[in-house]
């Protein structure tokens, strides 16, 4: 048996410090929409969060959370770039294969929950549960339902799939993102940046977060820049990433605030990269994060409107005070997280092509 190249080694460990990444960044994901305050229950709102709850949810799900999505963006640029050539035949290849990973489990997942919220919606039984104010499904026009479905002026009926359907545009935009990345990387960095920063962007689909973090991986990948080479400066770089949530919790509502943002982000996005190497040094760690990284899409995919109803039926049952929402708002995404893996890898052995399918082929 041949033993690998190093340059097949060191790929190979580079998408292995990205695959321990995937299963924890959807996880956050999941706090982030954990972290709502209060909840519509028929036509009513229901909320019991006191100033402490409010900041607990604030640091972990606007703070600490928000760490997820740029570094998704990042990576899913880094990624779509990775063999730093792009010539018309990859193009092809690519959007080829997004629309299996991306296009299928985008229409899926938003036909299974509009017909599942229809339905819920006629029996009188649920019809609480999901009617509240919104328009009833069944009074939809037929462009509006092919709005809820892939989300064409707004967030799809799965709203977390706006993700899916911005790196979808992204993809089909690729030959500019790419010119732009190859051949002016700086100009195109600093104006994304500028534009992010001063919250000026028009364009409602896609979000800047979007166009520029995945712009920002496109720029390392197509230009051969080494994606671990903060390593050396860790230590600074978790500082900064501190220092940068304490200025964003200081700036809010002042005009500082998006600037400060936009700083936290990227050090959100160097830090999570290098403590990857921590994660791959602890062989207990890296092999469970590797072991649970198949089911992050699917996790991404089923937690809403998981999490909702799991919340709804929770602040049903009991009187909701500031301690039950702050016990709901640290458990319950994680019980949502093991039911959506365990669903997952049982899916996979029982019917492993769809679960394929209905993942992205993950």
């Amino acid at each position: 048996m041949h033993s690998p190249t190093p340059a097949k080694a060191a790929s190979v460990k580079r998408l292995e410090r990205l695959d321990v990444l995937r299963f924890p960044l959807i996880l956050l994901v999941v706090y982030i929409h954990a972290g709502t305050a209060g909840l519509t229950l028929g036509n009513g709102i229901v909320a019991a969060d006191s100033d402490f709850v409010r900041a607990t949810k604030y640091i972990g799900s606007d703070l600490v959370g928000r760490v997820a999505v740029p570094s998704l963006f990042f990576i899913s640029g880094y990624l779509f770039f990775d063999k730093h050539s792009f010539e018309i035949d990859d193009y092809v290849l690519k959007i080829r294969s997004r629309f299996r990973s991306l296009f299928i489990p985008l229409i899926f997942w938003n036909i299974l929950l509009f017909s599942a919220i229809f339905a819920a919606q006629k029996i009188p039984q649920t019809a609480s549960y999901f009617s509240s104010r919104n328009k009833l499904l069944s009074s939809y026009s037929p462009f509006e339902v092919t709005d809820a479905l892939i989300g064409i002026s707004k967030s799809p009926i799965a709203y977390q799939f706006w993700f899916v359907r911005d790196l979808i545009i992204l993809s089909l935009i690729s030959p500019i993102i790419y010119l732009t990345a190859r051949h002016l990387p700086r100009v195109g960095t600093a104006l994304l940046l500028a534009i992010w920063a001063s919250g000026f962007w028009s364009v409602p689909i896609p979000d800047i977060v979007a166009v520029a973090c995945f712009f920002l991986g496109s720029v390392v990948a197509v230009n051969a820049i080494p994606l671990f080479s903060l390593d050396r400066y860790a230590g600074l770089i978790y500082l900064s990433y501190a220092v940068s949530l304490g200025a964003s919790w200081l700036a809010r509502d002042t005009m500082f605030d998006q600037p400060t943002i936009v700083l936290s982000r990227l050090a959100a996005i160097a830090a999570a990269l290098c403590v990857t190497r921590l994660i791959v040094r602890s062989n207990p760690m890296r092999t469970i994060l590797l072991a649970l990284a198949p089911a992050s899409f699917f996790m991404f995919a089923v937690h809403e409107p998981t999490l909702i109803i799991i919340r709804k039926i929770i602040y049903r049952l009991l009187h909701v005070t500031p301690t039950v929402s702050l016990l709901v708002y640290l458990i319950v995404p994680l019980v949502v997280a093991a039911m959506a893996t365990i669903a997952y890898f049982r899916l996979r052995a029982s019917a492993p092509q769809f679960a394929a399918l209905i993942s992205g082929g993950r």
